[in-house]
């Protein structure tokens, strides 16, 4: 026979709440038989078994399913991280072998006009000594008249300020 719940003072007493106590007649026997439907709720009760166990094997390969997926979506991740780590890689070794011939190619470039420049101004230095010494006094009237000038233009410039 089952034992009875001991009752405690924080749990209440619902043996007759809210009706009165249960009837001998409504209560089921110790040993209660196969008869009227007992086979039939012992299908039913198969039924729902297997039914729960069924929905729990699901679950349980569910979960292992969604494992594998993840391990593969790490695993894929991982991939393209990796990729992407050596596309990075190729493209800075690219920029910087860009990066060096661009320099090499300023280099040349101002190298090439830094000649060209030198080259003009020896040519300047060559034809002014040329002019010097072909027509030294008009190189010297020259110089007297930019100094004449020169000289007015500071006189007017500082009579205006004062």
């Amino acid at each position: 026979m089952a034992e009875r719940v001991m009752k405690t003072p924080d749990f209440p007493n619902f043996d007759v709440y809210p009706n009165s106590a249960p009837r001998a007649d409504r209560e089921l026997p110790e040993h209660a038989s196969r008869a009227r439907g007992g086979d039939r709720l012992m299908e039913t009760a198969a039924t729902i078994g297997e039914a729960v166990g069924s929905a729990v094997y699901r679950m349980q390969h569910m979960q292992r399913q969604v494992q594998e997926l993840r391990d593969r979506f790490i695993v894929i991740r991982g991939r393209g991280a990796e990729n992407a780590l050596e596309s990075a890689a190729r493209l800075k070794q690219t920029a910087v072998e860009r990066a060096a011939q661009l320099k090499d190619a300023a280099a040349d470039r101002a190298a090439q006009l830094k000649n060209a420049a030198a080259g003009q101004v020896r040519q300047a230095r060559a034809r002014a000594e040329r002019v010097v010494h072909d027509y030294p006094l008009q190189v010297i009237a020259g110089a007297a008249a930019v100094g004449l000038m020169a000289g007015i233009s500071l006189r007017l410039w500082r009579g205006s300020h004062e």
